[in-house]
């Protein structure tokens, strides 16, 4: 897994109405959603699942597709700690990996793994908001490991990078979690803009 960024994780939501699930750009998200990081449709669990109006719009559940994925962030970052030298790298790596545990606090309380706590998610987001304030910082130098999968496009692309960077920083910021419904919408604000930079910047 990569040790600049957390791991590849191409999310992509599709809307199905009600009806037959046929994709629709504006409908609800009532069965379920394309996850392209299982490359497969995913059912809510249980009954169907219930759209909330947001600004006009309709948004859903969509925890349960980025529980998967700081799952997988977490676990990757953890593996490949153990065979990384180059402390600039294990430095990056610390600091995603830590990303992601928080994210997976959040995916386990989203899942109901561990109960709903406002004041825990709230300091996860946080810590995340923190952390991202230090990636410019932590990737400034391009260091190289056999363990590392951080493009040298970061570094070719610095600005583009750092901008991606501060999108997480103010979507983290951003954030206020008081119930179960918030803790998702700051789960998809969150998790769109890490997969807005692994896309652009993971091998």
């Amino acid at each position: 897994m990569a040790a600049g960024s957390i791991a590849n994780v191409h999310i992509m939501f599709s809307y199905a109405t009600r009806a037959g699930g046929v994709e629709s750009a504006d409908g609800p998200l009532s069965r379920g959603c394309y996850c392209g990081f299982t490359d497969g449709w995913l059912r809510w669990p249980g009954t169907k699942a219930k759209p909330i109006d947001h600004q006009g719009k309709y948004m859903t559940k969509i925890r349960v597709i980025l529980a998967t994925a700081a799952l997988a962030m977490t676990t990757g970052t953890l593996i490949a700690h153990a065979d990384v030298e180059d402390p600039d790298v294990k430095a990056r790596m610390d600091t995603m990996g830590g990303i992601g545990a928080n994210m997976k606090t959040l995916s386990q309380m989203s899942k109901g793994q561990i109960a709903f706590d406002a004041a825990a998610a709230q300091a996860a987001i946080d810590e995340m908001a923190e952390a991202a304030e230090t990636i410019p910082d932590v990737f400034e130098t391009p260091a190289k490991d056999p363990e590392s999968e951080a493009s040298d496009e970061i570094w070719e692309n610095w600005e583009d990078f750092v901008s991606k960077a501060e999108a997480l920083q103010e979507a983290a910021s951003g954030a206020t979690v008081t119930d179960e419904a918030s803790l998702g919408a700051a789960m998809g604000s969150i998790g769109g803009t890490c997969g807005s930079c692994h896309r652009a910047y993971q091998l």
